[in-house]
């Protein structure tokens, strides 16, 4: 009689466990959206201060540094986004290689726009996007994966419901390119610093 009980628990755990990786998805829009202040606590951080890095929004080569450590921030952001839509498309019961296509759909978006205007999707210039054998595994990722849902579609996906895909790649593809679009009105040197340590604060020891 205890068998079913077991049984039903087990089932309860693999829905949560499918369930759980979606998490990621959030945590990527929250790396993303917060990618200008989320490196602020290291900054804060007792050995930083006693080597004297404090905030200076006068200080070229500080504003360099701050705006490419949110770049870094935000590429985290959209890659762990990425793999949260892997989790979504898992649990809309898509076929784990659309799942793919879905994920590297989302973080081509971001290569291709570093690519054109040579810039972070969040506004830091003077990017062109991760290192040449990134690229090409992301952008092969892309490709077979693009060709393999064209060429199968009408057969082996026949049955895929196409709402669920495209609704899911839509949100892959749209919500890292606002995220970065918003932040791009204002300027990359603009950064908020009150929380960081002043050159008061800081002492070179």
């Amino acid at each position: 009689r205890a068998y079913p009980s077991r049984k039903m628990d087990a089932q309860q755990l693999e829905r949560y466990a499918n369930l759980a990786p979606c998490f990621f998805a959030v945590m990527g829009v929250v790396f993303m959206a917060k990618c200008k202040v989320a490196w602020h606590p290291i900054l804060n951080k007792t050995g930083w201060k006693k080597d004297g890095v404090f905030a200076c929004s006068a200080d070229a080569v500080f504003l360099r540094w701050s705006s490419l450590a949110s770049h870094m921030f935000f590429i985290i952001g959209a890659v762990i986004f990425g793999n949260g839509i892997l989790a979504i498309s898992n649990v809309l019961g898509l076929p784990l290689v659309l799942g793919f296509w879905c994920m590297s759909s989302s973080i081509i978006q971001s290569i291709m726009y570093m690519a054109v205007f040579k810039q972070s999707p969040m506004g830091t210039p003077d990017i062109d996007g991760p290192p040449v054998p990134a690229r090409v595994v992301i952008a092969a990722v892309w490709i077979i994966t693009t060709a393999n849902y064209i060429v199968n579609r009408a057969t082996l996906y026949r049955d895929v419901d196409e709402t669920r895909l495209f609704g899911l790649m839509a949100v892959g593809v749209f919500l890292p390119a606002a995220i970065g679009a918003k932040h791009r009105t204002k300027h990359w040197r603009l950064h908020y610093m009150k929380d960081l340590p002043s050159r008061d604060e800081a002492k070179t020891y």
